[in-house]
C-alpha cells in the first residue's frame, strides 16, 4: 500500500484512469460498487481511487443525466481526497494544498469546484488521513 502512494508512475497511470472516458461499473448491482469503491478508499488504493473518480464523474461533470445519488458523491469524495493527498506528495506540497490539488483535478475532469457537494469540503481537504 505505501509502495503504492509513493510511486510516481503508478501516480502517472491514475491520473491517466481519471482522464479517461468513464467506465462502467464492472459489477451489476449498484450496491456492490458501493462496496469496493469504499474498500479502495479505506485501503488508499491509488488506482482504485482513480477508477472510482472516472466512474462516478458521471454524477458530476453533466456528460450524463443521473439520478442524485448521495452514497456516489460520497464515495467520489473519498476517492479525491486520496488523489488529492497523493497528489500533494509528489508536488512536495503541505497538506494545506490538498484542496487546490482536489480543485485541478476536478477542473481536468470538467467538474466545477463550486458543485454543491464541493462547497464545504476544504477543511476536510486539510485533515491528513
Amino acid at each position: 500500500m505505501d509502495k503504492q502512494l509513493h510511486d510516481k508512475k503508478n501516480f502517472e497511470k491514475a491520473i491517466k484512469i481519471i482522464l479517461a472516458e468513464s467506465e462502467k461499473p464492472k459489477e451489476e448491482f449498484f450496491s456492490s460498487s458501493l462496496i469496493r469503491y469504499n474498500e479502495v478508499a479505506d485501503n488508499l488504493d491509488v488506482l482504485g481511487c482513480a477508477q472510482t473518480i472516472n466512474e462516478l464523474k458521471i454524477y458530476f461533470d453533466g456528460s450524463e443525466v443521473k439520478k442524485r445519488s448521495i452514497a456516489a458523491e460520497m464515495m467520489f469524495v473519498r476517492a479525491l481526497r486520496v488523489i488529492s493527498e497523493v497528489y500533494s506528495y509528489h508536488n512536495g506540497d503541505q497538506k494545506d494544498k490538498h484542496w487546490d490539488n482536489a480543485s485541478k483535478i476536478l477542473k481536468s475532469i470538467n467538474i466545477s469546484e463550486d458543485h454543491e457537494r464541493f462547497r464545504d469540503l476544504r477543511i476536510y481537504f486539510q485533515e491528513t488521513i
